[in-house]
């Protein structure tokens, strides 16, 4: 299982990266990993080993003059490797060490993208040493640690460890800096009653890292008995942020006070709607972004 993991992944890197360098569309590369898998399937019924795209030699190919276009370099790898398994494997024999060494090495250059280098060391200096020497290439400090995490690990794994210890770090990563990125203003307004209305307008992203900081922003025992939340510059991620305002909600009914959560805009709509019978402590307005004048109001009783 590792080991098709490891081809399918590296077949997805090589693909990508080989269609960036040619400037070639990837119209389908599902299609390939399916043909990839046939023909493994179909080789270990003769006895030979599963095989799969390989960054390196295909960047050598690629700097070799390859473009893509007519895939000869494919059609003669296959007919030479071919050619070797049937009997000329004995040819192999009188290829001097250093030659097969030579081109591992060239490989590996063709490989490894050096700039990430500089990527990374401007990321580690402090801005002061970067302005003097006038080294302005700084990607963030989160960036470069997955670099340098996904290389070392590759080196001593291989390459579907590090691709899924890349994507647990830089999910992490993101989470933990969303979680500074909310917005959140006041503002106060009457109602039709002629009540006072406080209202938070919250900008950005809302999930289980945002959740607990809009817990601790907002204090219910300070508003007014109606308060709204409108979230038209929000977007509601996950179940955590839905019981956040429920939580809230709560705290406000045990007050004696109304929350409303408002302008829920069409792409939490989905989350929000199968989600509307968890709600027991506030009432929510979804407002279609192309129908702003004729909003959609659904209301939770109190259970």
């Amino acid at each position: 299982v590792v080991a098709a993991c490891v081809t399918m992944v590296e077949e997805l890197l090589t693909i990508e990266l080989s269609s960036q360098v040619t400037e070639t569309p990837v119209k389908n590369p599902n299609q390939q990993l399916v043909a990839l898998g046939f023909a493994n399937v179909v080789a270990a019924f003769f006895g030979t080993m599963g095989g799969g795209a390989m960054i390196g030699l295909t960047m050598v190919n690629i700097h070799s003059g390859s473009n893509g276009h007519y895939r000869i370099a494919g059609v003669v790898s296959s007919l030479l490797v071919m050619g070797i398994a049937l009997g000329a494997g004995i040819i192999i024999q009188y290829v001097p060490m250093g030659a097969l060494a030579g081109i591992m090495a060239v490989v590996v250059f063709h490989t490894f993208n050096w700039g990430s280098l500089l990527l990374v060391l401007a990321a580690i200096l402090p801005k002061k040493i970067r302005d003097k020497i006038n080294f302005h290439r700084k990607i963030s400090r989160g960036d470069a640690l997955v670099i340098v995490v996904v290389t070392v690990v590759t080196l001593f794994t291989n390459l579907f460890y590090s691709v899924i210890l890349g994507v647990f770090l830089s999910a992490t990563l993101y989470s933990w800096e969303s979680s500074y990125k909310l917005d959140i203003q006041e503002e106060y307004t009457s109602n039709e009653e002629g009540k006072k209305v406080k209202i938070y307008r919250i900008s950005g992203n809302l999930f289980f890292a945002t959740a607990q900081p809009l817990l601790r922003y907002i204090k219910p025992r300070e508003d007014p008995d109606i308060v709204e939340i409108h979230l038209d510059s929000a977007i509601v991620f996950d179940f955590s942020a839905i019981d956040c305002f429920n939580n809230l909600g709560y705290k406000y009914k045990e007050l004696g006070k109304e929350l409303h959560v408002k302008r829920i805009d069409v792409n939490s709509y989905e989350l929000v709607s199968k989600a509307g019978k968890l709600f027991k402590h506030f009432s929510y307005e979804i407002i279609p972004l192309d129908v702003l004048d004729k909003p959609t109001h659904l209301h939770v009783q109190d259970s």
